[in-house]
């Protein structure tokens, strides 16, 4: 019993030396200070040499030569940005880094789009990555169609099912209640309309989504598509969504007796009221089948429209002027 005790106490006597450091440190300004002295002293302790292996390939497993590849290295003086390439075979490595952990920020490379999302791993820290040379991690970049005017716009409001029908135009990118388009904008015109109807029986909301046009359609695929297909289209696509429930969907629309392509990435919500729409819209306005944004083009557009819009105002001013003029 008496050599338990004495076990037992020199127990004790290691823990209290163990932590004496933190208790002689005194609780103000200088406690701070050697707190994160050591924390500063541990980062140190698990910066390494940083390894790394990877390599870039198009959807079709071929590699992309002259990408940048923009690294994040931390370590323990914060975090820094580096940018490296890669090779004739897709390759790129990173060698002489000291840090604790990488992180694939992004891939840039003319003509290719690089997609960050979660299934992606793109973060790697010491001891959760083996390197490999002949087994590099491999990134897909796709390689983007053409590059042409493709408009954006983004559409949500609640589609209340009171309302008839609701009018979209997928290229002034406007919605609103029957009526509002040719009210609102001389230059729109109904592409689409949508409405919702109570499907009491399921406790559900079905979705309507009405081409305009005989040559037009709609329909829906679970893929995104940069190109969407030629034939196959709808006159009508019907969505259930149960009350309480959320559901996403990409939409094909050719409009304007083929006059237009429009893939609109939607999400469609239901509650007691109705259903909330929320759709990204890309629509082709030159009867391409080609949805790829190009935000360089998309801008020259937009600027467009702005500097004939200004003019257009100036010109209806000098006709009041003159208007003014034959009063007087």
């Amino acid at each position: 019993m008496i050599k338990i005790i004495k076990y037992q106490v020199l127990i004790a006597i290691l823990i209290l030396y163990a932590h004496l450091p933190l208790m002689a440190a005194p609780d103000d300004d200088k406690g701070e200070s050697y707190k994160a002295q050591q924390m500063l002293e541990y980062y140190k302790s698990i910066d390494k040499q940083l390894i790394f292996y990877g390599k870039i390939v198009d959807s079709n497993n071929n590699p992309v030569a002259n990408a940048n590849v923009s690294v994040q290295i931390e370590n323990s003086s914060g975090v820094k940005t580096i940018v490296v390439n890669s090779n004739t075979d897709g390759a790129f490595e990173i060698l002489n880094e000291i840090g604790n952990g990488i992180l694939i920020n992004d891939i840039n490379c003319s003509g290719y789009e690089f997609k960050r999302n979660k299934s992606v791993r793109r973060s790697f820290n010491n001891g959760s990555y083996v390197p490999d040379k002949n087994n590099p991690f491999i990134y897909i970049v796709r390689k983007k169609e053409a590059a042409t005017l493709v408009l954006k716009g983004d559409l949500k409001w609640l589609i209340d099912p009171n309302i008839s029908y609701y009018e979209v135009d997928l290229v002034e990118l406007e919605s609103g209640r029957p009526g509002y388009l040719k009210d609102n904008n001389t230059r729109a015109r109904t592409d689409v309309k949508i409405k919702t109807v109570m499907a009491a029986e399921k406790n559900a909301f079905v979705v309507i989504f009405d081409g305009k046009d005989s040559n037009s359609g709609i329909m829906e695929i679970n893929s995104l598509l940069y190109v969407p297909p030629e034939t196959g289209y709808q006159k009508t696509l019907s969505l259930e969504i149960p009350i309480g429930e959320t559901i996403t969907k990409h939409i094909y629309i050719k409009g304007r007796n083929g006059g237009i392509y429009s893939r609109m990435d939607t999400t469609l919500s239901a509650d007691a009221n109705g259903v909330i729409i929320s759709a990204n819209v890309f629509t082709n306005p030159n009867g391409l089948r080609n949805v790829d944004f190009d935000v360089d083009l998309y801008a020259q557009y937009i600027k467009q429209r702005f500097d004939e819009d200004r003019q257009r105002n100036i010109d209806r001013e000098l006709r009041k002027l003159e208007l003014y003029k034959k009063v007087q």
